[in-house]
């Protein structure tokens, strides 16, 4: 706690009461500027704040600062309860107001109020500033779907067309391109669709981890096969691995075969992607 009063008595009086509540009070500040000081240093977890300071300001915009600097709570204490000064102090929206003289309860229980509602409302800041987040990030990643399910789309629909129109014109070979970049098209399609799904699954907390034996060099095996059929760009692709003498071909790794496919599928996609043709 950070406890701003001019008057040094009152001031020890309030440290003796906190600390007797089990409170640590880190500082007495005099006047604002100890106050603002004190606050940038120590960071304490409440302020109790005394209108009337001595100096150029006074608790109401020295409590002001603290509120729009470091969000800190703030509990006024003051012997003058006029008018004027209570619209002031709503403004800079305290967490508590006390007159004195009160009593050691009365002080205690606004304390654990406003510790209580700090701590509420920094859970809902944070709660809203990661929904803010995720859903920027949803946004993106709309956004950069809808651009990659549009090029396989416009392939598909240009290649129908020139098939539709002029199919009786075009070679068997020219038929046979359109066809594998619609089969493409679809395939790729397919893998959107699946990041789609798998992302959906890991946000909602639903995306399942099966882990079964599996043979990772046969899986492996099959999966480059399947790039080497379906790639147009006739990437080469070299599959290598290294087994143990000795090595007990009955033991197998426990893995997800569905995830592991996910994950090799898209390096695989990306490495060709971005690999010159033919290499």
């Amino acid at each position: 706690m950070l406890v701003v009063e001019d008057e040094s008595i009152i001031a020890l009086d309030i440290q003796t009461s906190l600390q007797n509540a089990g409170y640590q009070v880190v500082s007495i500040a005099t006047c604002a500027e100890e106050a603002l000081n004190d606050t940038a240093v120590l960071q304490p977890d409440l302020v109790l704040m005394d209108i009337r300071l001595r100096g150029e300001m006074d608790g109401v915009e020295t409590a002001e600062q603290i509120r729009q600097t470091w969000q800190l709570p703030v509990i006024f204490l003051t012997a003058h309860a006029d008018e004027n000064t209570l619209l002031r102090a709503k403004k800079v929206q305290p967490f508590g107001y006390i007159l004195k003289p009160f009593e050691d309860r009365e002080l205690i229980t606004m304390i654990e109020i406003a510790l209580s509602r700090h701590k509420a409302e920094s859970l809902i800041q944070t709660a809203l500033e990661k929904e803010k987040e995720i859903n920027a990030l949803k946004s993106r990643f709309v956004s950069v779907v809808s651009h990659e399910f549009r090029n396989p789309l416009n392939t598909i629909l240009f290649s129908t067309e020139l098939l539709q129109r002029y199919g009786n014109q075009i070679s068997t070979q020219k038929k046979e391109t359109y066809l594998e970049r619609i089969q493409g098209s679809v395939k790729r399609m397919n893998e959107l669709l699946s990041d789609v799904l798998t992302v959906g699954e890991t946000e909602s907390g639903k995306l399942q981890f099966t882990p079964q034996p599996l043979d990772v060099i046969r899986f492996c095996k099959e999966l480059v096969d399947e790039f080497h059929l379906s790639d147009r760009r006739n990437s080469q692709i070299h599959f290598s691995f290294q087994q143990n003498v000795g090595q007990n071909h009955l033991s197998l790794p426990l893995l997800d075969e569905r995830l592991l496919r996910h994950i090799l599928t898209n390096l695989l996609s990306n490495a060709v992607k971005y690999s010159p043709s033919g290499d």
